[in-house]
């Protein structure tokens, strides 16, 4: 599973998620990924969610 996060690296948001992520890891079995895209406009992100939901698997 992906996660993004539009704020930059090793910021607040990333510091948690981290951790977080790792946990859900261990207890789902189910891997996830930490994607990081700054961006200063909340649209880039919401593009990006709009084409992963295109691609197939």
């Amino acid at each position: 599973m992906r996660v993004i996060n539009p704020f930059a690296p090793g910021g607040g948001l990333d510091l948690v998620l981290r951790p977080v992520l790792t946990r859900m890891s261990e207890s789902l079995k189910q891997s996830f990924v930490l994607m990081t895209h700054p961006s200063p406009a909340a649209r880039n992100v919401r593009e990006l969610v709009a084409l992963a939901k295109r691609r197939p698997g």
